[in-house]
């Protein structure tokens, strides 16, 4: 059975194994997979499970997982070894080589406007949204839709006056 396991199953994956023959003489074997340390690996010589460290260490060099005895296995001696994770990796790309059209980002357009302490109702760059659909800043306090502002085409209308030269951003969520 390839897939039995005692205790939990692995919630991600599964673990993978690998089996290595002895030839009396290697004590160092490339692993299928990189690892991170020796105990990410269980390893048994002959059905005699092996101590990290002590009986074997295990690291990656260059991606390449490997495994180091301590005594070289007998010939024909077999080597089953259980991978109980894999090492995580990170890409890494060059700087400038993702762009917003290759994420496929939605800008988030803006207008900023001013109180004169005398308009109410203001005219937005945008057309198509709603009380909805944009977030307003009064002086960098967001305002709450209805009660203190309504949409209607492109007019925004204020509850109360702003006042002169206090900062109204409005922010245009994509629709």
């Amino acid at each position: 059975m390839e897939n039995a396991y005692l205790g939990a199953t692995p919630v991600y994956g599964q673990f993978h194994r690998q089996v290595i023959i002895g030839d009396g003489s290697t004590t160092q074997f490339d692993l299928d997979y990189s690892v991170g340390s020796s105990a990410q690996v269980l390893v048994s010589l002959d059905g005699v499970i092996q101590e990290p460290v002590y009986s074997y260490s295990a690291y990656s060099s260059s991606g390449q997982g490997i495994i180091v005895f301590t005594e070289p296995p007998d010939a024909n001696a077999r080597i089953f070894v259980t991978f109980f994770g894999q090492e995580l990796t990170t890409v890494l790309v060059a700087d400038g080589t993702v762009t917003n059209s290759k994420l496929n980002l939605t800008y988030i357009s803006a207008q900023i406007i001013y109180g004169d302490d005398s308009t109410a109702s203001f005219t937005l760059n945008e057309n198509d949204y709603d009380v909805n659909s944009i977030l307003v800043f009064y002086n960098g306090v967001c305002l709450e839709p209805i009660t203190d502002y309504s949409v209607s085409g492109t007019q925004l209308t204020f509850t109360f006056t702003p006042l002169l030269n206090s900062e109204i951003m409005i922010r245009f969520l994509p629709i």
